[in-house]
């Protein structure tokens, strides 16, 4: 798991937008070798310290959304992320979420009230 490797080493020291790099270029480097798991970068995500939590938790969304783009998860959590400050892209999260899992009621109501603030009922 070389790729990850250097994340956790970044996440210990200088932070997060380090760890991310390191770990995007050592996915490129070795695109065959396991992506962070979704749950664990979902932890990482929510967890950021100090007063960059938005910034972290957009980087991380958009990292795991990189390693998991069938994930019906990843993208209602970045729909939840970017609800109140980019409604336009919270809505194509929604929107890809709902493709994904059909069934989810949550997903579909909080669609629904962003539509309807948005004028796109």
């Amino acid at each position: 798991m070389p790729a990850f490797g250097p994340f956790l080493a970044a996440l210990r020291a200088p932070g997060v937008g380090q760890a991310l790099e390191a770990y995007r270029a050592g996915r490129q480097a070795r695109p065959s070798e396991p992506a962070i798991d979704e749950e664990t970068m979902n932890r990482i995500r929510v967890r950021p310290a100090g007063g960059k939590k938005v910034r972290t938790r957009s980087r991380c969304s958009s990292r795991t959304v990189a390693d998991h783009p069938e994930s019906w998860n990843v993208f209602d959590s970045l729909g939840s992320l970017r609800h109140g400050r980019e409604p336009a892209l919270a809505i194509q999260a929604y929107e890809r979420s709902l493709q994904l899992k059909p069934g989810d009621t949550g997903g579909a109501e909080r669609l629904k009230k962003l539509r309807a603030a948005a004028g796109r009922d």
